[in-house]
């Protein structure tokens, strides 16, 4: 009896959506199992078969009481387990965030310290390719920036008071353009011939 329903599980359960309707001729065979038996049938049924557990009921109801406490055990059962799978997900998906939480953290703690004391740091041998690396282009900035101003102090020495716009467009130009606005102040008749080009 139980050699029979195992092979017709096994040929008619897999991707099967009316088991509700293909085990009723099986129905006497399935009362003779015990409730172990019925419940790995079940952990069979629902892990390999696609009927619902509704639509299973009224076979599960004819076959008696022990048929409903395996369906119980099995519904529990499969209930943690998508409970152990959802908790281990959302478990998951915090970490992920808490991390990423701390990561921008303290990028913002280093980016504090840099701008407070990163010379400090650097001479204390605490380096690192990230410090270095900031380091190089707030050092590249102020260049730029340095650059800038003395192009506009030489400007503003040969034709006297700049524009705002003027001054706007050389303190944004880039370390190439402050360059050939160094080399029009020679021949330039105005702070607009010198930006315009």
């Amino acid at each position: 009896m139980i050699v029979g329903v195992a092979l017709a599980a096994l040929r008619l359960v897999p991707g099967n959506t009316h088991l509700d309707e293909d085990l009723e001729p099986l129905e006497e065979d399935l009362r003779e199992l015990t409730e172990p038996q019925l419940r790995r049938l079940l952990e069979y049924i629902f892990t390999v078969g696609s009927t619902s557990a509704k639509a299973l009921l009224p076979l599960i109801d004819r076959i008696g009481p022990h048929a409903k406490g395996a369906m119980v055990m099995i519904s529990q059962a499969i209930r943690d387990e998508l409970a152990e799978g959802l908790r281990d997900e959302v478990i998951e998906g915090l970490r992920d965030e808490v991390m990423a939480g701390v990561r921008d953290e303290v990028i913002e703690k280093l980016r504090d310290q840099l701008t407070e004391g990163v010379r400090d740091e650097l001479k204390k041998g605490l380096r690192s390719e990230v410090l270095a690396e900031l380091l190089t282009e707030e050092w590249a900035g102020g260049r730029v920036q340095g650059q800038a101003e003395l192009v506009i102090d030489q400007m503003s020495y040969r034709f006297g008071a700049l524009s705002d716009d003027v001054t706007s467009i050389v303190r944004a130009a880039s370390p190439a353009q402050l360059k050939e606005y160094s080399r029009r102040l020679f021949t330039a008749s105005s702070a607009d011939d010198v930006v315009g080009g």
